[in-house]
């Protein structure tokens, strides 16, 4: 048996997890399958990290986007309330009344 037709199978034994080089022969005998392979436990973590990874960039996003768009209607309601708010004169002094009495004599 050449050492290139062996797998290497996570199993475990008495508990403990194990690794154990196998022929294809071997691991049908024991009753282990492509999924009990190292090389596919450890595509199958990889896979999950990286969906786990993705979730959570969503989730940032979208919170993000939230924060966006909560600062954009904030600041479009601030605008609308300063539009709308009836300006005070620069120098109330100029305009007022009295003051335009007293300079006219």
């Amino acid at each position: 048996m050449a050492d290139t037709d062996l797998d290497e199978y996570t199993v475990e034994i008495n508990g403990y997890p194990a690794t154990l080089q196998l022929n294809a022969e071997d691991a049908k005998k024991r009753g282990l399958k492509a999924a009990d392979k190292t090389s596919a436990r450890i595509e199958a973590a990889a896979q999950k990290a990286a969906e786990e990874a993705a979730a959570k960039e969503e989730k940032r996003v979208a919170e993000e986007q939230k924060k966006a768009d909560a600062d954009a209607a904030k600041k479009a309601a601030d605008d609308a309330a300063a539009k709308a708010a009836p300006k005070a004169p620069a120098n109330k002094a100029v305009t007022s009344p009295a003051n335009k009495a007293a300079t006219a004599e």
